[in-house]
């Protein structure tokens, strides 16, 4: 996945427009529609900007590595996260309330049956 990629991702994850991206960074809304096409790439300023609105790490942004959101336990200690999780956690955060219930509903059925297996 390209930052162009991720950058559309983040904006729909949020549900805002890429106006609304462009008007909450600084930027016009061509640079936004720009970078999701992949005509062009954030200047620094830009990306410090995008870094900071979505609160994602560079790394991720930038390169696709690293953890894409930050989640902090009650520590606030960074939790690491297998690809696996973290795709889940950005699908789950597309889906509409219902639907995240019903996920919500799904994972705490197989943890049940994983304690009463584990027994």
């Amino acid at each position: 996945m390209e930052i162009s990629e991720r950058v559309k991702m983040l904006r729909k994850i949020k549900k805002i427009t890429q106006a609304d991206l462009a008007k909450a960074i600084g930027v016009s809304p061509g640079n936004v529609g720009d970078w999701e096409r992949g005509k062009t790439k954030p200047g620094s300023d830009a990306l410090i900007a995008l870094i900071q609105y979505f609160n994602v790490s560079a790394d991720w942004l930038l390169i696709g590595e690293g953890q894409p959101i930050p989640l902090t336990n009650k520590h606030h200690k960074s939790l690491l996260l297998a690809d696996l999780e973290k795709d889940m956690i950005l699908k789950f955060r597309q889906l509409d309330l219902r639907d995240q219930e019903d996920v919500k509903d799904i994972i705490d059925m197989k943890y049940k049956k994983m304690l009463k297996r584990n027994k």
